[in-house]
């Protein structure tokens, strides 16, 4: 289980992030918990920055919690799952 600051750490890695994500084989979206090749990211944010700096959207919810695999973190089903609680809430009773 990450601690809250591996937590945060992660999560900055979901803005600003196309130049990671094009380096990135694998990614994951914490907020539908989907994984997804890099490749599949078409739709960007904060299209007013550098295009580097640009907002991945994720393909399968359009939501920017898209992380890739180059930030060091894995794609588990675990770590999305940790990121979701945190961030979205666990929505389970």
């Amino acid at each position: 289980m990450m601690n809250r600051q591996e937590l945060e750490r992660a999560q900055s890695h979901s803005v600003y992030n196309r130049a990671e994500l094009e380096r990135s084989r694998r990614c994951g979206c914490f907020h539908c918990e989907s994984v997804f090749t890099a490749n599949a990211v078409l739709h960007w944010t904060d299209k007013s920055r550098a295009q580097g700096e640009w907002t991945a959207l994720c393909p399968s919810c359009g939501i920017d919690a898209v992380i890739g695999d180059a930030a060091g973190f894995g794609m588990s089903p675990v770590f999305l799952r940790e990121m979701k609680d945190r961030w979205f809430g666990s929505g389970r009773a």
